[in-house]
């Protein structure tokens, strides 16, 4: 019989009794998770309002980066 947990395989849980440590993992691993998901929901919330009220930011590529570059070392060299 084979142990699963999140694609690991313990093959001979004979030797060591998994259950105890790894029931105690999940209950971490979960409390962590619903902790998290709470608040990257809040979070996705926000934006999505934010995103009803106000225009979104595009920012135009350059037509040619070096002109980017040259001000980039101009900036860089003349304080």
């Amino acid at each position: 019989m084979e142990f699963y947990l999140h694609n690991l395989v313990l093959p001979n849980e004979t030797l060591w009794d998994p259950n105890t440590v790894l029931g105690d993992m999940q209950l971490m691993a979960f409390s962590s998770w619903l902790n998290h998901e709470d608040k990257r929901a809040a979070e996705v919330k926000e934006v999505m309002n934010r995103e009803l009220h106000e225009p979104l930011l595009i920012r135009a590529e350059p037509r040619d980066p070096t002109t980017l570059i040259l001000a980039h070392q101009h900036l860089s060299t003349n304080p």
